[in-house]
């Protein structure tokens, strides 16, 4: 069988690109960040916040002035529109119309959901949040299946770079204290090696 001749390339025929940052140097546009830590933590909370700087072009926890306000989508399972979160964006100053989500209150949706492709595109939406990214994988999704994960997280790029979106996947991680940090976080270690960019949320004290 003949190969491809155009499936080989040189890298000297590929144009090197910067990396576009939304925040310098934690979250990537059109990457995948992971930000994982102990439940209590400060997870949500540092969400919280980091939109509040972003859709009011305010300045990062370390100094950074966001140029332009910034649309951000915050897809959350685990607490109530209007009774938390909506309140706890009212609290960290967040300009709300510019925060979305995807109204899941007749039908769930998971990581691999066209509407979330479709959401992104239609809000230009500069940040995707989700949390936890464990509970929108779905039922048919193992999380210690690395195909599955895989091709899930394969998506979840291509959404990524094609609309210049950062998609932060805030996620849990495991009680096994002895183990390094990086592989604490729940499920397929592939999980972390298809992040650009892997965040880390302690307690300090």
């Amino acid at each position: 069988m003949e190969q491809n001749e155009n499936a080989l390339k040189l890298y000297s025929e590929v144009r090197s690109v910067p990396i576009e940052w939304l925040w310098y140097p934690y979250i990537p546009l059109g990457k995948i960040t992971l930000l994982q830590g102990d439940p209590g933590d400060g997870k949500s909370t540092m969400m919280m916040n980091l939109i509040s700087c972003l859709t009011n072009a305010g300045y990062t926890p370390n100094g950074q002035k966001i140029k332009t306000p910034k649309r951000v989508i915050y897809q959350c399972s685990e607490d109530g529109v209007a009774d938390t979160i909506k309140p706890r964006l009212e609290t960290s100053g967040a300009d709300c119309s510019k925060v979305a989500f995807i109204d899941e209150e007749l039908e769930s949706i998971t990581l691999d959901d066209d509407r979330l492709r479709k959401a992104i595109r239609d809000f230009r939406a500069d940040m995707l949040i989700i949390d936890p990214f464990q509970a929108y994988l779905g039922d048919n999704i193992d999380i210690t299946n690395v195909k599955k994960i895989r091709r899930m997280m394969q998506k979840l790029n291509i959404w990524a770079s094609t609309y210049n979106c950062a998609i932060v996947l805030v996620g849990h991680m495991t009680k096994r204290e002895s183990a390094k940090d990086l592989y604490r976080g729940m499920g397929s270690i592939d999980l972390v090696a298809s992040a650009r960019s892997v965040l880390q949320v302690n307690h300090d004290g």
